[in-house]
């Protein structure tokens, strides 16, 4: 009776005896006293259970007593629920999170579920009690807070929601990530440690113009990015934490906000290079080719053409086309790919000028040695590819193991650009606008390859068609039967991926296409 509040002293046996049987009457009965001044056990006369907590209730405990009662044992046990450390790693936010299993049970009751809900909503509900209780956040309302704020980036949203007692204050989301950074940069002082060693790898250098906000609009802030590219399946994922506990708790926002100023100020010192000796990029042999090296490429154009027009060579109209683009109708006949992981590694509040560019050389030298790579491809645009040619010729021995690579996108963009001079004065331009295909104020940066999309749409338009036309006057009306049977399985696109790639192979090598191929002009 004491543990519920009810004053003990001067009640008899007896009369709890009299109130407990006026409250159950015969649902209820007493176990014979087995010796003098000691109460009778009550027990359940249909179902054997205990009434001891019914009839401690029907004494007189208030609800008010028992919401105290409850509250009591709860906040005992919340407390005893072991925390996750503030500020902390990213890696301890994705652990599980310890909950108390007495406030899930007691929330699963108020919801009328028989037995213990285990529903996301009451563990996010527990975690938000846990936190109000102990004063210190969880991982789930950390979690939801920072994934709030890289959503919205809002200050107001992420206060409102912390004064609402469901998360961590916008203060508190700034700390998080200067530690965080602060962690990646010790724990990756040379590279991201994820990278695996004996592997080669890829390394981009890339060039961010900012606008800023002037009257004019004309002012720019020039930074230079460097990022790490390597297939998903040979990283390594094992992490292994060798960051001080006293640098790794440090939870004052001004201490850390300091020590992360420093660290990327002396990551960002590049020293001025100066060029001792000039040299000028070996001239390399010409590689071999063969007349067939775009073999592949034009039969699948070929086979697409093919596939576009009906069983006459002529082209549906474009309501009634099932079949996708080039791009879109090979994407759905290829495997999936394996992936490659982007690493974030190093950011210059510059240009990458040729300082910049041999800071990142040097350190990318040092990466191959510490990774025991064969080798490390250094992508860049095309001014940026001109200073890494020139850095490697000047220093041979010691860019010997970097390879340097001009970016594919940059790469087709100066491909681009050769079409527009070799074919300029020939109309193009015309052609696409009379089609409808592009503005006439747009077409010519479009096909110098400034407008990178629409440049590569026009021309693989302009292509197509005219490969229809030379599709449909020479190859149609000489198929034979069982190439127009494999067309119409490509042109089925109910059909699997597989069967229908299978048929895609079979069609390269096709003794039509081949003549068409080797002689596409038929003498014309």
């Amino acid at each position: 009776m004491s543990r519920y509040g009810i004053p003990t002293s001067g009640v008899k046996s007896s009369y709890i005896k009299d109130i407990l049987t006026r409250e159950f009457e015969g649902k209820i009965g007493f176990h014979s006293r087995p010796q003098r001044n000691q109460s009778d056990l009550v027990y359940d006369m249909s179902g054997g259970g205990s009434y001891v907590e019914a009839a401690l209730s029907s004494i007189g405990v208030s609800s008010e007593q028992l919401v105290c009662n409850v509250a009591e044992r709860l906040r005992v046990d919340i407390k005893s629920i072991k925390l996750v450390p503030w500020p902390p790693r990213v890696e301890e936010l994705e652990e599980e999170e310890e909950l108390s299993l007495l406030m899930v049970q007691l929330l699963s009751a108020l919801r009328g579920k028989k037995g213990v809900d285990l529903s996301p909503s009451t563990l996010s509900l527990t975690s938000l009690i846990t936190q109000y209780v102990t004063m210190r956040p969880t991982t789930t309302a950390i979690n939801a807070t920072v994934t709030l704020h890289g959503m919205t980036r809002s200050k107001e949203l992420v206060d409102s929601y912390y004064k609402l007692g469901k998360g961590i204050s916008y203060s508190n989301v700034l700390l998080l990530r200067d530690v965080w950074t602060m962690h990646d940069l010790e724990r990756c002082s040379v590279c991201p440690d994820e990278i695996a060693e004996g592997e080669p790898s890829i390394s981009i250098i890339d060039n961010d113009d900012f606008l800023n906000d002037t009257l004019t609009g004309g002012g720019t802030a020039h930074r230079c990015n460097w990022m790490f590219l390597q297939r998903l399946e040979r990283l390594v994922w094992e992490y292994e934490a060798n960051i001080q506990d006293e640098h790794a708790r440090i939870n004052d926002a001004k201490t850390v906000s300091r020590a992360l100023t420093e660290k990327v100020s002396e990551m960002q010192a590049v020293t001025p290079y100066r060029t001792i000796k000039r040299g000028e990029p070996p001239i390399r042999p010409k590689p071999t080719t063969f007349s067939s090296s775009t073999e592949p490429q034009r039969k699948r154009s070929i086979i697409h053409a093919l596939a576009r027009a009906d069983i006459n060579g002529d082209g549906p109209d474009a309501a009634e086309q099932t079949i996708p683009s080039y791009s879109g109708f090979h994407a759905g006949l290829n495997m999936e790919q394996r992936k490659s992981k982007a690493y974030f590694h190093t950011s210059y509040n510059q240009p990458p000028n040729k300082s910049v560019v041999n800071d990142v050389m040097d350190k990318l030298s040092t990466i191959i040695a510490t990774k025991r790579m064969p080798f490390a491809f250094l992508v860049g645009d095309h001014p940026v590819y001109v200073l890494i040619t020139l850095l490697k010729a000047e220093n041979p021995n010691k860019y010997r193991d970097i390879v340097p690579f001009l970016g594919p996108f940059h790469t087709q963009c100066v491909m681009m650009s050769t079409i527009y001079k070799r074919y300029k004065g020939s109309e193009l331009g015309n052609v696409l606008v009379a089609g409808g295909v592009i503005a006439e104020g747009s077409v010519d940066r479009a096909l110098k390859g400034k407008h990178y999309k629409r440049g590569l749409h026009c021309l693989r338009l302009m292509y197509e068609a005219l490969l229809s036309q030379l599709v449909k006057g020479r190859l149609v009306p000489n198929l034979a039967d069982e190439t127009r049977e494999n067309l119409e399985i490509l042109r089925d696109t109910s059909l699997s991926k597989e069967s229908r790639a299978a048929v895609h192979v079979a069609l390269e090598d096709d003794a039509d296409l081949e003549s068409l191929i080797t002689n596409p002009s038929g003498g014309q």
